[in-house]
């Protein structure tokens, strides 16, 4: 599940995975160390190298160095291409609660200097990583499905939608 910051990729992530019972797999809990500090790159390639092996997985986040790899490994891609100013709104709402269960430990919100380029990174968002998305899904191999969400109410309709699996008791 990719796209902007604010979008609601973790949210998603959580009531798919509950539907289908499928694990799910946040990145920036896995990526982001106690004090902002980012794993390190050939141990952040060899965790989700890990993730990837998994029979089944669900994982959020856009991460654009590692998404190739995500788009080889997996059968389904969403993107939620949200207007920009719901995103901005969504993501300094969630600041303003100072945490996120999606996020690591040791990784409080908080109206800083980095938030403001945080904010200027999800304002920009679809010009810039938007852009390159565009181009991704213009080249994705066959047989991966794609789920281009524009708005909550189409997240909610498919959601509505998802066929549960039957139980196997």
């Amino acid at each position: 599940i990719i796209g902007s910051p604010g979008s609601g990729k973790s949210t998603l992530a959580r009531r798919v995975g509950e539907i289908l019972g499928i694990p799910v797999y946040h990145l920036d809990r896995l990526y982001w160390n106690p004090g902002w500090e980012p794993t390190p790159g050939e141990r952040w390639r060899k965790i989700h190298r890990r993730l990837l092996e998994k029979p089944r997985w669900i994982i959020d986040g856009h991460y654009a160095s590692t998404l190739g790899e995500r788009l080889s490994a997996a059968d389904a891609l969403f993107y939620l291409d949200f207007p920009r100013v719901l995103c901005l709104r969504r993501t300094i709402s969630r600041a303003l609660r100072g945490h996120r269960e999606d996020m690591a430990d040791g990784c409080p919100e908080k109206f800083d200097a980095d938030f403001l380029s945080f904010l200027a990174y999800v304002w920009n968002f679809p010009g810039r990583d938007g852009r390159s998305v565009e181009d991704l899904l213009r080249r994705t191999r066959p047989g991966l499905r794609v789920h281009r969400l524009r708005s909550p109410r189409e997240v909610e309709d498919f959601l509505e939608g998802l066929d549960v699996p039957p139980r196997r008791d």
